[in-house]
């Protein structure tokens, strides 16, 4: 139709901002100076009834029909009465300051300064260069080597495949293998629904090949998968700008103290991603909370099996002993609310460097008044982000969905409580397995849940 809006196809009223279109979408988008981000490759349909799926599709769409935005700032100066000149309206009121004032007071940190808009694209900007981080730190792989499904699934045979394949060791400080990760696990690809959701939902130029088909997990596969996340986890805080400001004593420290912290909101979210109620690790191992489930041929009879399912089973058994009911409930309550949140990419960036950076026993004043700068960085990035693209106050077409930012921020902050009781019942557990010799992990492994045993 002529007179229908040229982005969406709803009946607007009148021309806006030089097209037939709606008007109050792309209004508020360029006065707050929004920026959002696709997760479906920026190929989303707009359509009326659907038309705030995709904010970025939508107002990507807006300027393909050629509304023009400064016809936008035009409009805003114009409403604003006693001011010289276009620009020095821009400067002194925007719609920006006046919702950073109805929220100043209820933040956790301040906000930029009203009359400094650099604050505010510094949020974005934070968001944006933990999205490419993260893409960067998966994407780093080690020539010649390679994650293959094994041809037996006994484990000793597993094991020294592994090794021949990661060069790995057993028992050396963290210190050490902090500076050179790689000596506890090389950079193998991962098999990761975590970075396939990267490539299609945020279009990263990047290919991996997955040779390896899920297994379920055993002693050595989850040995292993925790030391793929340990290399990922290294080279992850050195990308960090707020981290390599820290001394090399509190980067040991903090490092230390929160790798598990992370680990288990990395293995929660690409679980999640997979959708199937299993925890996935970096090695493509899974383990079902039901243990019946990812039991291998649970349900053939103990006199039908051959000696590799059988030993394979044996195997599987300790993880089931050593994850025992507690701690799978523990994962269950940290699996319904990511669940329910929905978490998009972004958020679950900013969560992470969020969880990193919390206060610890033994650091340094120095390195506790980085951490809390860094936390109130974050914070408030992640604060910024859910307004600008989670909730719309002033738009009708949200109304039934949750439109309180402090709601949502508050819920995401509150995962963090879950994954410190599952850190410490997995502390816990490690050492009653070495105690009782469950289960061998190494030194390193061992050093680092007992380091904040509660």
């Amino acid at each position: 139709m002529e007179n229908s809006c040229k982005v969406c196809g709803d009946v607007p009223f009148g021309k806006h901002y030089g097209v037939t279109a709606c008007n109050g979408f792309f209004r508020r988008s360029i006065c707050n100076r929004r920026s959002y981000i696709c997760r479906y490759g920026s190929t989303c349909p707009i359509v009326k009834e659907q038309r705030n799926a995709c904010r970025a599709c939508r107002l990507k769409r807006c300027f393909e029909a050629g509304m023009k935005p400064d016809a936008v700032k035009y409009e805003k100066n114009i409403e604003e009465n006693n001011l010289r000149d276009c620009e020095t309206k821009q400067e002194k009121t925007t719609q920006t300051e006046f919702e950073e004032s109805n929220f100043a007071e209820e933040l956790p940190s301040p906000l930029p300064n009203k009359n400094n808009l650099s604050g505010i694209e510094e949020d974005v900007q934070i968001t944006t260069k933990l999205v490419l981080i993260e893409k960067q730190v998966w994407d780093l792989v080690d020539t010649n080597c390679s994650l293959l499904k094994p041809k037996t699934t006994k484990s000793e045979d597993i094991s020294n495949q592994n090794l021949s394949n990661n060069q790995i060791q057993k028992d050396i400080p963290f210190e050490e293998a902090f500076n050179n990760p790689t000596l506890i696990c090389r950079r193998y690809p991962v098999d990761n629904y975590l970075i396939k959701f990267l490539i299609e939902n945020l279009s990263f130029p990047m290919k991996l090949m997955f040779n390896r088909v899920d297994q379920p997990l055993t002693p050595f596969l989850y040995i292993d998968g925790w030391r793929r996340h340990f290399t990922y986890f290294i080279d992850w805080v050195h990308q960090l700008e707020p981290f390599q400001q820290m001394s090399f004593n509190d980067q040991i420290l903090l490092a230390k103290q929160r790798i598990t912290h992370v680990g288990w909101l990395v293995h929660a979210y690409n679980s999640q991603l997979k959708g199937e109620g299993v925890i996935c690790f970096a090695n493509c191992a899974f383990y079902h909370p039901d243990s019946s489930i990812s039991l291998p041929n649970a349900t053939i009879n103990e006199g039908s099996l051959d000696e590799s399912t059988k030993n394979e089973a044996d195997q599987h058994s300790k993880i089931v002993n050593f994850f025992g009911q507690q701690l799978s409930n523990l994962v269950h309550s940290l699996f319904e609310p990511l669940r329910q949140l929905n978490l998009d990419f972004a958020e679950y960036v900013l969560l992470k460097a969020i969880l990193l950076f919390s206060e610890e026993v033994g650091l340094s004043p120095e390195a506790l008044t980085q951490i809390k700068n860094a936390r109130t960085l974050y914070l408030r990035a992640l604060f910024k982000y859910i307004r600008d693209n989670k909730i719309d106050l002033n738009d009708n077409e949200t109304k039934g969905l949750v439109n309180n930012p402090f709601e949502r921020m508050a819920s995401i902050l509150s995962i963090s409580s879950i994954i410190s009781t599952l850190k410490s019942e997995v502390n816990e557990r490690v050492q009653i397995s070495t105690i009782f010799n469950l289960i061998e992990f190494d030194s390193l492994m061992k050093d680092i849940h007992s380091s904040t045993l509660h």
